[in-house]
This record gives C-alpha cells, sequence and structure tokens, in this order.
C-alpha cells in the first residue's frame, strides 16, 4: 500500500469522523484537510520533481489552508485550532524559506511539507473526540467564542448587508 493510499485513508476517516461527531469548526478543519489534500494530489507536478522547487499551486494551496485554518482558530471555541495553525505556519514558512533560498535541502523540504500533515488529522480527531466528550458531560459545546461575531464583522466585504 502506497503512503498517499494510506495517508488519503487516514484523512478521510478523520474528516468523516469530524463531519459526523465533530462541532462546525471541526467539520470546516476535516472538509479544508480533505480538499488541500484532493488539489494537491491532483496537480501535474510529477513526484520525481516536486521538491526540486516550490510549486506555486501547493504554496498557494497551503496558505489558502492556513488563512482558513487561522479564522477558525480564532473565533472557535477550541484550543486545538491553535496547535494546528502553528503547524500550517510551519508548512509555508518552509515554502516561503526554499523560495528565498533555493539551496535548501530538498529531503528537509520535503519533509517538512509532509510529515506536519500527520500532526495536524491527529489534532483534528483528539479536537472531534474532545469535542463529543463536552457534548455529553455539558449537554452542548460552544462551537463560537463570545468574540467571534467581532471577528467576523471584521471580515466582511464593504458594502456588504447583513
Amino acid at each position: 500500500m502506497s503512503l498517499a493510499l494510506i495517508f488519503a485513508t487516514i484523512q478521510s476517516i478523520a474528516t468523516g469522523y469530524a463531519l459526523w461527531k465533530g462541532g462546525m469548526p471541526e467539520r470546516i478543519v476535516g472538509v479544508v484537510q480533505l480538499s488541500a489534500w484532493f488539489a494537491s494530489r491532483n496537480l501535474d507536478v510529477p513526484f520525481v520533481h516536486r521538491y526540486y522547487s516550490v510549486s506555486s499551486a501547493i504554496f498557494l494551496i497551503d496558505t489558502l489552508m492556513l488563512m482558513i485554518c487561522l479564522v477558525v482558530a480564532l473565533a472557535a471555541n477550541r484550543r486545538w485550532t491553535l496547535m494546528l495553525v502553528s503547524l500550517q505556519v510551519v508548512m509555508v514558512l518552509m515554502h516561503i524559506t526554499r523560495l528565498v533560498d533555493a539551496s535548501a535541502i530538498r529531503l528537509a523540504y520535503q519533509v517538512m511539507i509532509n510529515v506536519w500533515s500527520y500532526p495536524q488529522i491527529a489534532l483534528l480527531m483528539v479536537g472531534t473526540a474532545l469535542h463529543q466528550r463536552r457534548c455529553k458531560r455539558n449537554g452542548s459545546d460552544p462551537d463560537w467564542s463570545n468574540y467571534s461575531h467581532r471577528l467576523m464583522r471584521a471580515l466582511r466585504v464593504p458594502g456588504q448587508t447583513g
């Protein structure tokens, strides 16, 4: 079984679990992770050439994932999302490092942009399990912090109503 198939299976299970038992932050992160993986896998960059330079498409996907997860982390009533964002920051910074210094070791680049995905999946699963536990213990678990309405208001497009 290839590593890509193993990763796809683990990510699909984690996303399914988040969609089934998670709150809105877990669902959003699960869908974002699975979408980012799917988009990355369907690029026309052969594996043998993938880590010799920074793929602008992969960099864009990782940066978009960082921005979405950062908004979720700032608005969510969850701590695990902050750890997930910190791992994503490391991945984006590795792309930037490789752009700035092309002599950065190819293996280090490959490891840094791939390895952090596994702890992110684990965080999603743990976050979903903790959400489920809080729901059983308290009867509910608020998805968003008391201050998230301010963040959402700040993110609105000028001229947007509602």
